[in-house]
């Protein structure tokens, strides 16, 4: 067996469960013992398995499933930790939200529909489609409360259900300026690339690609909700790659912005004493979910 398959075993159980098959205790979906499990890049080059449990929680039983695979147990970690955050601020002079949203958070890029001679502005929807939720035509307001966007579509955002991708695109308000990534050209990240972005919260940070295929709970005000096949980034030197007012955040090759890899949506809880993780949608399922046949 390997760690895919490991990885594949415990997602399963988290899925059914919430990880108490695993971890013991009653199984709870919407509560759940184990929060993520992915295949990360260590900092000796090596890959590991890394599993994500609730504080307090015993994840022994994480070593005795690995010997059931054959998996050797010094490639498995296990790591207490809260949910990932969906990341909000409050003020910022590049930040932008739903009109009935709870917090701004940034603008990717602009996007040129040529056939409906139109600029779109892509971001998380957690931060300007309301989780999903949005109808066409809401309002998206910058930080002075100023109408600037108007939203088309979002993918929603529900518990219990495996989504790849938080997205959602906005056509700007004639007349409008808003300041956004710029052009992009998709393209996978390696593990190990250096990376970085520019966002409404913490503006230029750097990080290294550690995983490309994490899954994990997010806490958000519609529930706790599971995404699959995610990208992490983790931050250098121990500042923070990202922090809230960051979602919707393009992260790009650390030399060539115009390469991008993947969109921000999510980060740990500012202030953990292990190195923080950034976790981002990988940019071709976005487009692939939104229907855009743009570069």
């Amino acid at each position: 067996m390997t760690l895919g398959d490991l990885k594949a075993a415990i997602e399963k159980d988290i899925l059914a469960t919430g990880g108490a098959g695993l971890l013991g205790g009653e199984p709870s979906p919407e509560a759940p013992r184990c929060l993520g499990v992915g295949i990360v890049l260590g900092p000796d080059g090596r890959r590991y398995l890394e599993v994500r449990v609730a504080p307090g929680v015993d994840g022994s039983g994480v070593a005795f499933l690995a010997q059931e695979y054959g998996v050797p147990t010094h490639l498995v970690r296990v790591i207490a930790a809260p949910a990932a955050q969906a990341y909000y601020a409050f003020t910022s002079h590049t930040a932008v939200g739903h009109y009935r949203g709870r917090g701004l958070g940034t603008i990717a890029a602009y996007l040129l529909d040529r056939i409906h001679g139109m600029h779109r502005i892509l971001s998380a929807a957690h931060v300007i489609g309301l989780y999903g939720y949005g109808k066409r035509g809401d309002p998206i307001l910058d930080d002075q409360g100023n109408e600037v966007a108007y939203l088309d579509r979002s993918v929603r955002l529900t518990p219990g259900v495996i989504h790849d991708v938080d997205a959602a695109l906005a056509h700007i308000r004639p007349g409008v300026r808003l300041r956004a990534g710029g052009s992009l050209k998709r393209s996978r990240p390696r593990l190990g690339e250096l990376v970085k972005k520019r966002g409404a919260a913490t503006e230029e940070t750097y990080g290294t690609v550690v995983s490309l295929d994490y899954s994990l709970y997010v806490d958000m005000p519609v529930g706790q909700v599971f995404f699959a096949h995610q990208m992490v980034v983790e931050s250098l030197d121990g500042t923070p790659f990202s922090e809230p007012g960051d979602s919707g955040s393009l992260v790009r090759n650390s030399l060539d912005r115009e390469v991008a890899h993947g969109l921000l949506f999510a980060g740990d809880p500012v202030g953990l004493n292990y190195p923080h993780r950034t976790f981002a949608n990988h940019l071709a399922n976005v487009f692939e979910k939104l229907g855009l046949g743009v570069r």
